[in-house]
């Protein structure tokens, strides 16, 4: 790590804070919650530029104790944001363990510790605090597009990489369990649902999000439980916290809602997002604390609120200190209020509620 770091903040610092926090994060719980989102703010203070280049992927670190934003950029930094720093600095530190955009970051629910990156180029990383490095889990020669895991499960990596291949990698054995074609172009997101860790969500490039069980899932013939078609490439397809419904957001201007029994009931809401501007990165659209709202970035340099049940964009979360069209959203899961958002240029922007 000390070879990867640029010299940006205190590795020191950043080691002993990281390995204060106690406990797993398993012992965090996930909050839900309702907010009024007409409460918050963004104050000049909670805008730092946190990464040299496009942010790729921002994550809270899932910890009620500490305020700390990881972000991954364009060029394979990986920077970390400690809010709460009274160390007589901002609080930020900078590192490169990659070569290239960062895909994916990802905390292990054992040991707070140890945090996984993913890179286009193939390279998945863990950051181990203890060892005091960067370790190289995984080198492959297809793209990278996505990281994820499913809840409680520390054994296992899901890889989108390709085009449209979900590689599952045991991370014991350093070898892959199983991959499955499932799409027939790049998978942009994966996601578990919060209410059946066994239903999971891909959204791909190939105008499709599809919604799985993986206990029914067979190679050479993997069929879904249900298909969401758009015209365009989508995005990202979340699960709403309860797990009731599926978001999809696409180039095609249109956010979807997937819900119902059997996953039958299909709303598409207009949203203009897509070809707009060509030098940021992607929009994707997540859900908040609860399932009343999906949040997206605004191509007038806001985040829309978009409601499942109103079919539409209820109101904007604007700023003077918003520099920029937010296309990556991180909700902190275990407090409600806390959003990041970051998109070109580096700055993360965190709002927070009053």
């Amino acid at each position: 790590m000390t070879d990867a770091h640029d010299g940006t903040g205190s590795h020191e610092n950043l080691v002993a804070t990281l390995l204060s926090i106690e406990g797993p994060i398993k012992e965090e719980k996930s909050v839900r919650g309702q907010l009024d989102l007409g409460s918050m703010k963004l104050e000049s203070k909670n805008v730092a530029m946190v990464v040299p280049n496009w942010v790729m992927t921002v994550k809270f670190m899932p910890c009620s104790s500490m305020r700390m934003v990881v972000a991954g950029d364009k060029v394979g930094n990986v920077g970390f944001w400690n809010m709460d720093s009274e160390e007589g600095n901002d609080g930020r530190c900078l590192y490169r363990p990659h070569s290239g955009p960062i895909s994916g970051i990802l905390f292990r629910e054992s040991c707070i510790s140890q945090m996984f990156t993913s890179c286009y180029n193939g390279y998945v990383r863990m950051m181990d605090l203890e060892k005091g490095e960067f370790i190289l889990v995984r080198k492959g020669v297809e793209r990278l597009n996505c990281l994820t895991k499913p809840p409680n499960d520390d054994k296992s990596l899901y890889m989108g990489e390709g085009r449209g291949v979900l590689t599952v990698w045991d991370t014991k054995s350093g070898k892959p369990s199983s991959q499955l074609d499932l799409h027939s172009h790049l998978i942009n997101t994966i996601d578990f649902n919060p209410g059946n860790s066994k239903i999971m969500a891909t959204g791909a490039r190939d105008k499709t999000a599809k919604i799985w069980d993986l206990r029914f899932i067979r190679k050479g013939l993997p069929r879904c439980l249900k298909e969401v078609k758009h015209k365009d490439a989508v995005n990202s397809a979340y699960f709403s916290p309860s797990g009731a419904a599926l978001a999809t957001l696409s180039l095609d201007n249109y956010v979807g809602i997937q819900n119902g029994t059997n996953w039958d009931v299909n709303c598409m809401i207009p949203h203009v997002h897509g070809h707009s501007v060509r030098y940021i990165p992607k929009l994707r659209a997540i859900w908040g604390w609860d399932d009343s709202c999906i949040l997206v970035g605004s191509m007038e340099k806001a985040i829309d609120v978009i409601s499942p049940v109103q079919r539409g964009v209820v109101m904007s979360l604007d700023s003077p200190n918003m520099g920029t069209v937010p296309c990556r959203f991180d909700a902190h899961p275990q407090r409600v209020g806390l959003l990041a958002g970051a998109a070109a240029g580096g700055k993360v922007y965190v709002w927070t509620c009053s």
